[in-house]
């Protein structure tokens, strides 16, 4: 598998000097600028290669805005993730283990093995019981578990690498290296901030600036890609569906969501807005605040 990696991530660091005066480095910053233009759109662009990846996570860092960093990492995150579910078992161990997870495949069952310590310390940022530790098949100290919670959970570590890596990259730095191509940071960084400004005109009409702010800190906290509690969510969904939101809207929000997936998704919204968890009223949703 050609995915990014820590030692690939170091090896682009020492040489980005030499390689954005050169033909690949154009062709490099060409891609990246494509990959983080759809990124901004909230769009699910392939990074389409390691290079193009590395060199978005610099210019990301000299724009220094966390919502389009996540938004970045979360769609990279979710290549990731198809990548491993395609490939060979060993290699999907080998790319885990690039990942700092430790596993194994057990041919018999066609279970991938997770050490617990690893399979709890990587599902923290993910929501629902099929990865809650009690739900799983734990033997002797390691987790069995099938190639879509595997694939999850590498995705889960990689987002954790790359954003330590992301981090250890200082902002004087990137905009130091990048500084020959400061109007192209400039530019993808108001792209940004400009779409970001018109998804505050929320679907259905409504006026994003008069929700309380617990609704306001949520959707903003979706929009750049934050893995919302339950708890969240489910205010969220009852506030924007007692304010008027129809469900078709209130479900097209979630799709920044980390862990987004459109049938829980819509059976949830409809859960709670037609279930047997009725909606609350807005002025009980508004003390939540």
């Amino acid at each position: 598998m050609n995915l990014p990696t820590r030692e690939g991530f170091l090896e682009f660091r020492a040489r980005i000097g030499t390689l954005l005066g050169s033909k690949e480095g154009t062709e490099a910053r060409r891609r990246a600028v494509d990959f983080l233009e759809s990124v901004a759109r909230s769009e699910k662009p392939d990074p389409r290669d390691s290079d193009t990846f590395y060199l978005s996570l610099w210019i990301l860092r000299a724009i220094d805005e966390q919502g389009f960093t996540t938004r970045a990492l979360n769609t990279a995150r979710d290549h990731v993730e198809s990548a491993v579910k395609q490939s060979d078992p060993e290699d999907a161990v080998s790319y885990a283990s690039s990942m700092g997870m430790r596993a194994s495949f057990d041919y018999r069952s066609h279970r991938f093995l997770v050490p617990v310590f690893d399979f709890v310390a990587t599902v923290k940022r993910v929501s629902g019981p099929t990865y809650r530790l009690v739900y799983q098949d734990v033997d002797s100290g390691t987790v069995r578990v099938s190639e879509d919670v595997f694939a999850t959970l590498v995705r889960e570590r990689f987002v954790a690498l790359f954003l330590d890596l992301y981090n250890s990259i200082e902002v004087s730095e990137a905009r130091e290296a990048l500084s020959g191509y400061a109007d192209m940071v400039e530019s993808l960084g108001n792209l940004f901030r400009d779409l970001s400004r018109k998804w505050a005109d929320v679907p259905g009409g409504l006026d994003f600036n008069s929700f309380p702010p617990c609704i306001s800190t949520y959707l903003n906290q979706m929009r750049d890609g934050v893995n919302l509690p339950h708890m969240a969510r489910f205010t969220l969904v009852s506030f924007l569906f007692n304010v008027g939101m129809d469900r078709e809207d209130i479900m097209s929000l979630f799709r920044t969501a980390p862990d987004y997936n459109e049938r829980m998704t819509r059976y949830q919204v409809l859960h709670v807005t037609g279930g047997r968890y009725q909606a609350k009223s807005i002025h009980h949703q508004s003390a939540l605040s």
